[in-house]
């Protein structure tokens, strides 16, 4: 049950009563003044005062003092130095004083709060709601723009710096979970009304990374004692270079070829595009084991570093399932559009750009018309250098489609209402695109794997199960023992 359930349950209250005490407090002579988008900036201070009162007093309910005390069969026990720490909520921030914890009969190993386990604080430090809407946030903005909408609403706490860094830190954290948490995500989804089929595909969307210009320096012979202050040195030189980073797709269609949901997947440049491929095996499997009978189509363009998703569907596809290998259909298209615009008379009177498309639509077998024909014509040009770009447009499309003819069935592919194009593909890079390739943008390999991560949960639709998954690995119960235990 969520707490939002719960919410008429817990909050007893007559709320145009409580409603009618606040207003009572501040309807003086200067309220009378007021405009009326004033008085809604004073409505939100008091009512953002109220919540950062009850987030405190929650906070400090959670403390304890017991000697000794038991987390996961674990037992700590108190350390006697006074310790406080701040912690940023929704609607302030506060220092709390609890003792540190070690682990009984432990030498100096790490220590914890117990409150940061009973009230799952993430990254230690922020409480729950506020690491959530951030995180969700920073899918769509930078941490500035996230920090500075929350001040607008009158929410949030901790300057943009502290925000950068602990939102950086659940990012990447999120990232490393992002197998558990797309998996409890597919546990709580029903499979839609009116799926029909299903579409994958992979392709690649370059983003600008930040990276470190090789120095040479001379290998230090001795270590030397330092007799001047300490001078920071400047940063060493840095080359922003465009990467290519993968994204993938899982959509659920339709019997009319509409998509009615996608699922979208990333990894950074030098992250392993086999690792990829499994993630949406393991979502084409999930959706099987709801509705076995979903055929399924492959469609992506012929680069060979795609070939990964190929093979792992293929290869793991159950014998009764019905799977499209198909080159996308407008991919092959700007191929045989080039020959139309190179070979072609001005406007194209002969319609042949109308002939190809009806060819390979309406023909299971088009392609191997289309490809004989260009073949022939090929032959037939002079090797002259007025007649060049007529070879290479010609001498392009065959190369794409010598090795790929077997993938351009589309006829069969259109009369089952499958896709036939990489459009949901296409459109991901564009929407992972949006926000990694920002104006000024530049990346650390973490910073953009985690940043991918978050936004293609939310664009997934995904990021309330997600988060739930993770939320609930950072909550623990503390027990007071007694010193006889």
């Amino acid at each position: 049950m969520n707490a939002t359930d719960l919410i008429p349950e817990l909050l007893h209250l007559d709320v145009a009563n409580v409603a009618d005490q606040l207003l009572g407090r501040i309807a003086t002579a200067t309220w009378a003044k007021l405009t009326f988008e004033q008085r809604q900036d004073v409505i939100a201070y008091g009512l953002r005062a109220v919540g950062a009162h009850i987030e405190e007093r929650s906070l400090r309910e959670l403390t304890t003092d017991a000697e000794l005390i038991e987390i996961e069969g674990v037992a700590y026990r108190r350390l006697r130095q006074p310790s406080s720490t701040e912690y940023f909520g929704m609607w302030g921030s506060y220092r709390i004083e609890e003792a540190l914890y070690r682990q009984a009969g432990m030498r100096n190993g790490p220590t914890i709060k117990p409150l940061e386990k009973r009230a799952g604080m993430v990254t230690k430090s922020m409480t729950p709601m506020l690491a959530r809407t951030l995180g969700e946030m920073q899918a769509d903005m930078t941490s500035r723009e996230a920090a500075k909408r929350l001040r607008r609403l009158g929410l949030g706490s901790g300057e943009r710096a502290y925000v950068a860094d602990h939102v950086h830190r659940l990012e990447v954290e999120l990232a490393d979970q992002v197998d558990e948490l797309e998996q409890a995500a597919r546990e709580a989804e029903k499979l839609p009304e009116g799926v029909a089929s299903i579409s994958c595909g992979m392709d690649r969307r370059s983003i600008p990374m930040e990276e470190d210009r090789p120095v040479e320096q001379p290998p230090k012979t001795d270590r030397r004692v330092r007799r001047r202050p300490y001078v920071r040195k400047k940063p060493g030189p840095i080359d922003v270079n465009y990467r290519m980073a993968y994204v993938g797709t899982v959509s659920l269609v339709d019997e009319d070829a509409q998509a009615i949901r996608t699922m979208r997947y990333t990894m950074e440049a030098d992250g392993d595009a086999q690792e990829l491929a499994k993630r949406i095996r393991a979502e084409v499997d999930a959706l099987l084991g709801k509705r076995p009978s979903l055929p399924i189509s492959i469609v992506q363009d012929g680069a060979k570093e795609l070939e990964v998703l190929r093979e792992e569907l293929l290869g793991g596809a159950a014998a009764d399932t019905t799977v499209h290998d198909l080159v996308d259909y407008q991919h092959l298209l700007g191929y045989l559009d080039a020959v139309v615009a190179a070979c072609e008379p001005p406007d194209d009177p002969h319609n042949m750009k109308r002939f190809y498309r009806g060819k390979l639509l309406h023909e299971d077998r088009g392609i191997d018309h289309i490809f004989p024909a260009l073949r022939r014509r090929a032959r037939n040009i002079p090797n002259t250098s007025e007649r060049s770009a007529e070879r290479k447009a010609l001498a392009r499309a065959l190369s794409y489609i010598r090795d790929r003819r077997g993938r351009m069935r589309y006829a069969a592919a259109r009369r089952a209402n499958l896709f036939i194009g990489s459009g949901a593909t296409e459109s991901t890079c564009k929407l992972i695109g949006q926000r990694t390739n920002r104006s000024g943008a530049r990346w650390r390999p973490p910073g953009v794997r985690g940043t991918m991560a978050v936004r293609s949960l939310v664009l997934s639709e995904r990021w309330d199960h997600a988060w739930a998954h993770y939320a609930r690995s950072k909550l623990s119960t503390v027990t007071p023992l007694s010193l006889a235990q």
